[in-house]
């Protein structure tokens, strides 16, 4: 199931974008940041899930002048390792592919 993301999902998205770099990352900090942007219009998270949050992916709302007109360019997309090329990702693109 494909959800938005809510405050409560930041430590599991914060592991999932620790994978993805395979960094950590200051947790304090990071949380200031997902917290502001999901304050914000122009940030979008969502998390799939399955009985745990195994995947999910960002898109940040910009206005540019060579499209002259809103575009979404997507920022993180994650998933856990062991749940990768099963579609997942996929899933999550045209999730938001149909937002656009």
């Amino acid at each position: 199931m494909i959800r938005k993301a809510t405050l409560n999902d930041f430590v599991r998205i914060k592991n999932l974008i620790s994978i993805l770099e395979d960094k950590e990352y200051d947790e304090k900090k990071m949380f200031e940041i997902y917290k502001k942007h999901l304050e914000t219009d122009k940030y979008k998270y969502f998390v799939y899930e399955e009985e745990k949050i195994i995947g999910m992916i960002s898109f940040l709302i910009k206005e540019t002048l060579h499209h002259n007109s809103l575009t979404g360019e997507i920022i993180e997309l994650c998933i856990l390792p062991e749940y990768r090329n099963k579609g997942i990702g996929e899933k999550l693109l045209k999730y938001i592919e149909r937002l656009a």
